[in-house]
Protein backbone atom coordinates (compact mmCIF):
# COMPACT_ATOMS: atom_id res chain seq x y z
CA UNK A 1 0.00 0.00 0.00
CA UNK A 2 2.78 2.59 0.85
CA UNK A 3 4.46 1.48 -2.55
CA UNK A 4 1.65 2.05 -4.50
CA UNK A 5 0.93 5.44 -3.03
CA UNK A 6 4.43 6.29 -3.02
CA UNK A 7 3.96 5.90 -7.35
CA UNK A 8 1.06 8.10 -7.15
CA UNK A 9 2.92 10.67 -5.61
CA UNK A 10 5.90 10.17 -7.98
CA UNK A 11 3.45 10.37 -10.75
CA UNK A 12 1.48 13.80 -10.19
CA UNK A 13 5.46 14.88 -8.90
CA UNK A 14 5.96 14.72 -12.72
CA UNK A 15 2.21 15.28 -13.68
CA UNK A 16 2.67 19.53 -14.21
CA UNK A 17 6.41 18.93 -15.72
CA UNK A 18 4.40 16.63 -18.80
CA UNK A 19 2.24 19.67 -19.35
CA UNK A 20 5.54 22.08 -19.07
CA UNK A 21 6.35 19.79 -22.23
CA UNK A 22 3.41 20.50 -23.70
CA UNK A 23 3.94 24.52 -23.48
CA UNK A 24 7.79 23.71 -24.65
CA UNK A 25 6.78 22.36 -28.02
CA UNK A 26 4.10 24.78 -28.31
CA UNK A 27 1.41 21.93 -28.46
CA UNK A 28 -2.44 21.37 -26.82
CA UNK A 29 -1.96 20.62 -23.00
CA UNK A 30 -2.07 16.34 -22.84
CA UNK A 31 -0.81 16.34 -26.03
CA UNK A 32 1.90 13.94 -23.98
CA UNK A 33 -0.45 12.23 -22.91
CA UNK A 34 -2.45 11.39 -26.02
CA UNK A 35 0.46 9.94 -27.60
CA UNK A 36 0.35 7.00 -25.24
CA UNK A 37 -3.34 6.65 -26.51
CA UNK A 38 -3.30 6.80 -29.99
CA UNK A 39 -1.41 3.30 -30.35
CA UNK A 40 -4.54 1.66 -29.13
CA UNK A 41 -6.67 3.23 -31.55
CA UNK A 42 -8.00 5.92 -29.33
CA UNK A 43 -7.71 9.68 -30.66
CA UNK A 44 -8.36 13.16 -29.31
CA UNK A 45 -9.84 13.58 -26.08
CA UNK A 46 -10.51 10.05 -25.30
CA UNK A 47 -6.79 9.03 -25.86
CA UNK A 48 -5.80 12.15 -23.56
CA UNK A 49 -7.96 10.44 -21.11
CA UNK A 50 -6.15 7.15 -21.69
CA UNK A 51 -2.83 8.04 -21.35
CA UNK A 52 -3.17 10.22 -18.00
CA UNK A 53 -4.94 7.47 -16.52
CA UNK A 54 -2.21 4.82 -17.73
CA UNK A 55 0.23 6.72 -16.53
CA UNK A 56 -0.95 7.28 -12.89
CA UNK A 57 -2.12 3.09 -12.24
CA UNK A 58 1.44 2.30 -14.14
CA UNK A 59 3.56 4.77 -11.41
CA UNK A 60 1.50 3.27 -8.68
CA UNK A 61 2.01 -0.13 -10.05
CA UNK A 62 6.17 0.60 -10.32
CA UNK A 63 5.62 1.70 -6.49
CA UNK A 64 4.66 -1.37 -5.58
CA UNK A 65 6.75 -3.54 -7.02
CA UNK A 66 9.34 -1.39 -5.55
CA UNK A 67 8.53 -1.37 -2.13
CA UNK A 68 7.92 -4.62 -2.31
CA UNK A 69 10.76 -5.90 -3.20
CA UNK A 70 12.45 -3.49 -0.62
CA UNK A 71 11.69 -6.35 1.87
CA UNK A 72 13.40 -9.68 -0.44
CA UNK A 73 16.82 -8.77 1.61
CA UNK A 74 17.73 -6.50 4.76
CA UNK A 75 19.99 -4.76 2.43
CA UNK A 76 17.03 -3.94 0.30
CA UNK A 77 15.73 -1.96 3.34
CA UNK A 78 14.30 1.23 3.11
CA UNK A 79 14.99 2.71 6.21
CA UNK A 80 16.41 6.33 5.26
CA UNK A 81 15.14 8.95 3.44
CA UNK A 82 18.66 9.09 1.17
CA UNK A 83 18.26 5.05 0.65
CA UNK A 84 14.88 6.00 -0.73
CA UNK A 85 15.70 8.78 -2.59
CA UNK A 86 18.71 6.88 -4.33
CA UNK A 87 16.65 3.50 -4.78
CA UNK A 88 13.73 4.38 -6.28
CA UNK A 89 15.92 6.98 -8.73
CA UNK A 90 17.95 4.05 -10.09
CA UNK A 91 14.30 2.12 -10.42
CA UNK A 92 13.25 4.78 -12.47
CA UNK A 93 16.04 4.66 -14.77
CA UNK A 94 15.79 0.93 -14.89
CA UNK A 95 12.16 1.58 -16.03
CA UNK A 96 12.86 4.08 -18.28
CA UNK A 97 15.77 1.87 -20.45
CA UNK A 98 14.07 -1.46 -20.09
CA UNK A 99 10.48 -0.32 -20.67
CA UNK A 100 9.73 3.35 -21.53
CA UNK A 101 12.93 3.38 -24.50
CA UNK A 102 11.46 0.02 -26.11
CA UNK A 103 8.12 1.26 -26.49
CA UNK A 104 8.68 4.64 -27.04
CA UNK A 105 10.91 3.83 -30.02
CA UNK A 106 9.46 0.56 -31.54
CA UNK A 107 4.98 1.27 -30.57
CA UNK A 108 4.34 5.19 -30.33
CA UNK A 109 6.27 6.43 -32.45
CA UNK A 110 5.45 4.11 -35.32
CA UNK A 111 1.84 4.15 -33.99
CA UNK A 112 2.54 8.10 -35.18
CA UNK A 113 3.84 8.02 -38.11
CA UNK A 114 1.66 5.56 -39.43
CA UNK A 115 -1.25 8.38 -39.56
CA UNK A 116 0.75 9.83 -42.47
CA UNK A 117 -1.09 7.07 -44.42
CA UNK A 118 -4.85 6.17 -44.43
CA UNK A 119 -6.47 2.72 -44.18
CA UNK A 120 -6.18 2.95 -48.05
CA UNK A 121 -2.77 3.68 -48.31
CA UNK A 122 -3.09 7.38 -49.58
CA UNK A 123 -0.26 9.30 -48.90
CA UNK A 124 -1.06 12.01 -46.53
CA UNK A 125 0.01 14.52 -43.86
CA UNK A 126 -0.83 14.47 -40.39
CA UNK A 127 -4.00 15.89 -39.29
CA UNK A 128 -2.79 15.38 -35.89
CA UNK A 129 -0.05 18.53 -35.64
CA UNK A 130 0.25 17.72 -32.30
CA UNK A 131 1.54 14.23 -33.01
CA UNK A 132 3.69 15.76 -35.87
CA UNK A 133 5.24 17.79 -33.55
CA UNK A 134 6.30 14.94 -30.88
CA UNK A 135 7.69 12.97 -33.34
CA UNK A 136 9.58 16.00 -34.85
CA UNK A 137 10.98 16.77 -31.38
CA UNK A 138 11.00 13.15 -30.38
CA UNK A 139 14.82 13.24 -28.87
CA UNK A 140 14.16 16.48 -27.32
CA UNK A 141 11.01 13.83 -25.26
CA UNK A 142 13.48 11.33 -24.97
CA UNK A 143 16.29 13.20 -22.91
CA UNK A 144 13.45 15.15 -20.85
CA UNK A 145 11.45 11.90 -20.24
CA UNK A 146 14.77 10.48 -18.08
CA UNK A 147 14.82 13.66 -16.72
CA UNK A 148 11.04 13.14 -15.38
CA UNK A 149 11.53 9.44 -14.40
CA UNK A 150 14.64 10.64 -11.92
CA UNK A 151 12.10 13.04 -10.65
CA UNK A 152 9.61 10.64 -10.08
CA UNK A 153 11.87 7.85 -9.23
CA UNK A 154 13.31 9.93 -6.23
CA UNK A 155 10.15 11.63 -5.52
CA UNK A 156 8.99 7.82 -4.89
CA UNK A 157 11.28 6.98 -3.02
CA UNK A 158 12.10 9.36 -0.64
CA UNK A 159 7.98 9.11 -0.30
CA UNK A 160 7.99 5.27 0.74
CA UNK A 161 11.36 5.23 2.85
CA UNK A 162 9.37 8.57 5.08
CA UNK A 163 6.25 6.35 5.51
CA UNK A 164 8.28 3.13 5.76
CA UNK A 165 10.62 4.45 9.11
CA UNK A 166 7.60 5.70 10.43
CA UNK A 167 6.09 2.12 9.90
CA UNK A 168 9.46 0.72 11.61
CA UNK A 169 9.43 2.82 14.19
CA UNK A 170 5.60 2.12 14.98
CA UNK A 171 6.03 -1.96 15.24
CA UNK A 172 4.77 -2.65 19.35
CA UNK A 173 2.98 0.98 19.06
CA UNK A 174 -0.37 1.72 17.98
CA UNK A 175 1.05 3.81 14.71
CA UNK A 176 -0.73 3.62 11.94
CA UNK A 177 -0.22 4.79 8.19
CA UNK A 178 -4.00 4.08 6.60
CA UNK A 179 -5.35 7.29 7.70
CA UNK A 180 -2.04 9.19 5.94
CA UNK A 181 -2.33 7.25 2.56
CA UNK A 182 -5.85 7.45 2.37
CA UNK A 183 -5.52 11.39 2.61
CA UNK A 184 -2.69 11.18 0.34
CA UNK A 185 -4.42 9.21 -2.46
CA UNK A 186 -7.88 11.40 -2.32
CA UNK A 187 -5.50 14.67 -2.27
CA UNK A 188 -3.49 13.00 -5.28
CA UNK A 189 -7.01 12.45 -6.98
CA UNK A 190 -8.70 15.31 -6.69
CA UNK A 191 -5.58 17.58 -7.72
CA UNK A 192 -5.11 15.53 -10.53
CA UNK A 193 -8.46 15.81 -11.80
CA UNK A 194 -8.54 19.32 -11.08
CA UNK A 195 -5.79 20.05 -13.43
CA UNK A 196 -6.60 17.40 -15.63
CA UNK A 197 -9.75 19.01 -16.08
CA UNK A 198 -9.04 22.63 -16.40
CA UNK A 199 -6.02 21.91 -18.97
CA UNK A 200 -7.81 19.14 -21.05
CA UNK A 201 -11.43 18.07 -20.36
CA UNK A 202 -13.41 21.40 -20.10
CA UNK A 203 -11.45 22.89 -23.56
CA UNK A 204 -12.19 19.66 -25.41
CA UNK A 205 -15.63 19.12 -24.31
CA UNK A 206 -17.16 22.64 -24.03
CA UNK A 207 -17.91 24.91 -26.83
CA UNK A 208 -16.80 28.22 -24.46
CA UNK A 209 -13.11 27.10 -23.88
CA UNK A 210 -12.29 29.96 -26.02
CA UNK A 211 -13.59 32.25 -22.72
CA UNK A 212 -10.35 31.32 -21.39
CA UNK A 213 -8.18 31.73 -24.91
CA UNK A 214 -10.30 33.26 -27.19
CA UNK A 215 -9.76 32.88 -31.32
CA UNK A 216 -10.17 36.70 -31.01
CA UNK A 217 -7.22 36.87 -28.94
CA UNK A 218 -5.06 34.89 -29.96
CA UNK A 219 -5.26 35.91 -33.98
CA UNK A 220 -4.81 39.79 -32.02
CA UNK A 221 -1.42 38.25 -31.00
CA UNK A 222 -0.18 37.35 -34.02
CA UNK A 223 -1.60 40.22 -36.12
CA UNK A 224 -3.09 43.54 -34.10
CA UNK A 225 -6.86 43.77 -35.33
CA UNK A 226 -6.95 40.09 -36.75
CA UNK A 227 -9.96 38.38 -36.87
CA UNK A 228 -11.23 35.01 -37.74
CA UNK A 229 -13.25 37.05 -40.58
CA UNK A 230 -10.58 39.03 -41.90
CA UNK A 231 -8.37 36.07 -41.84
CA UNK A 232 -10.72 34.37 -44.05
CA UNK A 233 -10.75 37.20 -46.40
CA UNK A 234 -6.84 37.53 -47.00
CA UNK A 235 -5.08 35.98 -49.57
CA UNK A 236 -3.28 33.01 -49.71
CA UNK A 237 0.36 34.13 -49.60
CA UNK A 238 -1.11 36.54 -46.51
CA UNK A 239 -2.52 33.48 -44.60
CA UNK A 240 0.84 31.68 -44.90
CA UNK A 241 2.70 34.21 -43.17
CA UNK A 242 0.51 34.29 -41.10
CA UNK A 243 0.47 30.65 -40.59
CA UNK A 244 3.79 30.45 -40.18
CA UNK A 245 3.58 32.82 -37.25
CA UNK A 246 1.10 30.36 -35.28
CA UNK A 247 1.42 27.98 -32.51
CA UNK A 248 0.05 24.71 -33.06
CA UNK A 249 -3.42 25.55 -30.67
CA UNK A 250 -4.00 28.95 -32.80
CA UNK A 251 -4.12 26.45 -35.71
CA UNK A 252 -6.46 23.93 -33.47
CA UNK A 253 -8.62 27.42 -32.55
CA UNK A 254 -9.18 28.28 -36.61
CA UNK A 255 -9.93 24.55 -37.79
CA UNK A 256 -11.94 24.25 -35.04
CA UNK A 257 -14.05 27.30 -35.45
CA UNK A 258 -14.53 26.67 -39.08
CA UNK A 259 -16.33 22.93 -38.27
CA UNK A 260 -18.88 25.12 -36.89
CA UNK A 261 -20.41 26.06 -40.34
CA UNK A 262 -21.53 24.51 -43.53
CA UNK A 263 -21.94 26.14 -46.93
CA UNK A 264 -24.07 24.52 -49.43
CA UNK A 265 -23.86 23.81 -53.39
CA UNK A 266 -26.95 22.81 -55.83
CA UNK A 267 -25.40 22.08 -59.24
CA UNK A 268 -27.37 20.40 -61.18
CA UNK A 269 -26.36 18.48 -64.10
CA UNK A 270 -27.93 20.93 -66.53
CA UNK A 271 -24.26 22.90 -67.02
CA UNK A 272 -22.80 19.71 -67.98
CA UNK A 273 -25.31 18.70 -70.43
CA UNK A 274 -25.72 21.85 -72.25
CA UNK A 275 -22.18 20.85 -73.61
CA UNK A 276 -23.24 18.27 -75.79
CA UNK A 277 -26.12 18.19 -78.77
CA UNK A 278 -26.56 14.49 -78.07
CA UNK A 279 -26.94 12.08 -75.76
CA UNK A 280 -24.18 9.75 -77.13
CA UNK A 281 -21.45 12.95 -76.32
CA UNK A 282 -22.14 12.37 -72.81
CA UNK A 283 -20.08 9.70 -71.27
CA UNK A 284 -19.18 9.17 -67.36
CA UNK A 285 -15.75 7.94 -67.64
CA UNK A 286 -14.38 7.79 -63.72
CA UNK A 287 -15.95 7.66 -60.48
CA UNK A 288 -15.08 7.10 -56.94
CA UNK A 289 -16.69 6.84 -53.65
CA UNK A 290 -15.60 9.89 -51.13
CA UNK A 291 -13.98 8.91 -47.32
CA UNK A 292 -13.07 10.65 -44.43
CA UNK A 293 -9.39 11.10 -43.49
CA UNK A 294 -7.90 11.60 -40.52
CA UNK A 295 -11.25 11.48 -38.41
CA UNK A 296 -12.97 14.29 -40.72
CA UNK A 297 -16.23 12.63 -41.92
CA UNK A 298 -16.76 12.37 -45.30
CA UNK A 299 -19.26 10.59 -48.24
CA UNK A 300 -20.59 10.78 -51.52
CA UNK A 301 -19.66 10.17 -54.78
CA UNK A 302 -17.58 11.83 -57.38
CA UNK A 303 -17.63 11.34 -61.27
CA UNK A 304 -15.67 11.98 -64.18
CA UNK A 305 -17.57 12.99 -66.91
CA UNK A 306 -17.02 13.87 -70.71
CA UNK A 307 -19.47 15.86 -72.28
CA UNK A 308 -18.51 16.83 -75.95
CA UNK A 309 -15.17 18.68 -76.07
CA UNK A 310 -15.50 19.49 -72.28
CA UNK A 311 -14.80 17.08 -69.10
CA UNK A 312 -15.90 17.32 -65.37
CA UNK A 313 -15.74 16.62 -61.98
CA UNK A 314 -18.76 16.72 -60.50
CA UNK A 315 -19.93 15.33 -56.85
CA UNK A 316 -23.11 14.00 -56.04
CA UNK A 317 -24.88 13.36 -52.50
CA UNK A 318 -21.20 15.20 -51.44
CA UNK A 319 -20.48 16.10 -47.64
CA UNK A 320 -17.09 16.96 -45.62
CA UNK A 321 -16.56 17.97 -42.45
CA UNK A 322 -15.66 22.00 -43.12
CA UNK A 323 -11.99 23.63 -43.30
CA UNK A 324 -10.33 26.96 -43.83
CA UNK A 325 -9.29 26.83 -47.96
CA UNK A 326 -10.66 23.78 -48.83
CA UNK A 327 -9.31 22.60 -52.49
CA UNK A 328 -9.94 20.04 -54.52
CA UNK A 329 -6.60 17.88 -55.84
CA UNK A 330 -6.44 15.68 -59.07
CA UNK A 331 -3.47 13.50 -57.96
CA UNK A 332 -1.43 10.07 -58.87
CA UNK A 333 -0.64 8.58 -55.95
CA UNK A 334 -2.33 11.05 -53.39
CA UNK A 335 0.12 13.05 -52.71
CA UNK A 336 -1.21 17.05 -53.53
CA UNK A 337 3.06 18.54 -53.51
CA UNK A 338 2.62 16.18 -57.25
CA UNK A 339 -1.36 16.89 -57.94
CA UNK A 340 -3.21 19.04 -59.82
CA UNK A 341 -5.10 21.69 -58.01
CA UNK A 342 -8.44 21.74 -59.13
CA UNK A 343 -9.95 25.01 -57.17
CA UNK A 344 -11.34 25.82 -54.21
CA UNK A 345 -14.15 23.61 -52.96
CA UNK A 346 -17.59 25.87 -53.91
CA UNK A 347 -19.18 24.16 -50.77
CA UNK A 348 -18.80 21.47 -47.93
CA UNK A 349 -22.26 20.10 -48.78
CA UNK A 350 -24.44 19.44 -52.10
CA UNK A 351 -23.71 18.58 -55.48
CA UNK A 352 -21.51 20.44 -57.34
CA UNK A 353 -19.14 20.83 -60.87
CA UNK A 354 -15.75 21.69 -61.91
CA UNK A 355 -14.64 21.98 -65.23
CA UNK A 356 -11.33 20.27 -65.89
CA UNK A 357 -11.21 20.62 -69.49
CA UNK A 358 -7.74 20.01 -71.03
CA UNK A 359 -6.76 17.47 -67.77
CA UNK A 360 -5.60 14.01 -68.90
CA UNK A 361 -7.67 12.11 -66.17
CA UNK A 362 -6.07 8.99 -67.51
CA UNK A 363 -3.03 10.24 -65.25
CA UNK A 364 -4.81 10.70 -62.38
CA UNK A 365 -6.43 8.28 -59.66
CA UNK A 366 -7.36 9.58 -56.39
CA UNK A 367 -9.16 12.95 -55.32
CA UNK A 368 -7.80 14.34 -51.97
CA UNK A 369 -9.56 17.36 -50.62
CA UNK A 370 -7.39 19.20 -48.48
CA UNK A 371 -7.20 22.96 -46.63
CA UNK A 372 -4.43 24.33 -48.42
CA UNK A 373 -3.06 26.93 -46.17
CA UNK A 374 -2.92 24.14 -43.26
CA UNK A 375 -1.70 21.02 -45.20
CA UNK A 376 -4.97 19.29 -43.30
CA UNK A 377 -6.04 16.13 -45.39
CA UNK A 378 -9.83 15.60 -45.43
CA UNK A 379 -11.61 13.62 -47.81
CA UNK A 380 -10.39 11.29 -50.52
CA UNK A 381 -11.82 9.18 -53.83
CA UNK A 382 -10.31 6.62 -55.52
CA UNK A 383 -11.35 6.62 -59.03
CA UNK A 384 -11.99 3.96 -60.96
CA UNK A 385 -12.94 3.62 -64.75
CA UNK A 386 -16.34 3.08 -65.36
CA UNK A 387 -17.13 -0.48 -67.84
CA UNK A 388 -13.14 -1.38 -67.70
Amino acid sequence: MIGAVGGLVGGFAIFLIIFGIDAELSVTPGTFYKMVGIPVGLSDISATIFGLVGHMLTASLIGAVFCFCSGFHQRLNIKSLRKGAFAGGITAIAVYAIFFIPITLFVMTPALESQTTDEAGLVTTLANIDSKKLIENMNMILIGSLEMHIVYGIVMGTFCAMMLKKEYASIGTTFNNVHAIKITIIGIILATSAIASYYVLIPSYSQTSFDQITLSSELNKIQEGLTYSKFLTMNRQEKLDLVAKMPSHTITFIINEATKYDTISSDGMDEIVSQVQSNNELKFLQIGGIQGLKGNNAEGKVYVIEAGDSIFLRFEKFSVTNGPDLHIFLTKSGDISAGFDVGVLKANKGDQNYEITGINTNEYSIVIISSDIFGQYYASAKLVKIGK
